[in-house]
């Protein structure tokens, strides 16, 4: 069952901007793997990253608007030992992992190379010394 999930697309039915790295539908929670966007609101550590990470979100937002599809995929190095009943990784907040594509383009290798995140080093990146 896991490794047939491992390889499962999902199409997301109502897909929500939390962050430019949280993503829910209804209820269920995704966070984009293997990626580490600047946090918004008061989650920021300085006004440099608040803005960043309002620009980031204000993006993905806009794809998804536009997007015909929306789909995930399990996955994600930033996983801690944890899974849902059915095998999804989850991370320590207790979302999926995923690999979010928008039209078939992976979202986290277009925030990077965007400038609106960077890969996932295993630790939290400085926002505030750019």
């Amino acid at each position: 069952m896991i490794a047939a999930l491992l390889f499962a697309q999902l199409a997301l039915a109502q897909p929500y901007v939390v962050d430019a790295d949280t993503v829910h539908d209804g209820k269920v929670k995704y966070r984009l793997a293997g990626v580490d966007a600047p946090e918004v609101d008061r989650k920021a550590a300085c006004p440099a990253e608040r803005q960043l990470g309002d620009r980031a979100r204000i993006r993905v937002r806009e794809l998804v608007d536009r997007a015909a599809t929306v789909t995930v995929t399990a996955g994600g190095p930033e996983a801690k030992p944890a899974a849902t009943e059915d095998g999804w990784p989850v991370d320590r907040y207790h979302r999926r992992l995923a690999n979010i594509a928008i039209d078939g383009k992976d979202l986290g290798r277009l925030l990077v190379t965007e400038g609106l995140a960077v890969r996932w080093t295993g630790q939290k990146h400085d926002w505030c010394a750019r």
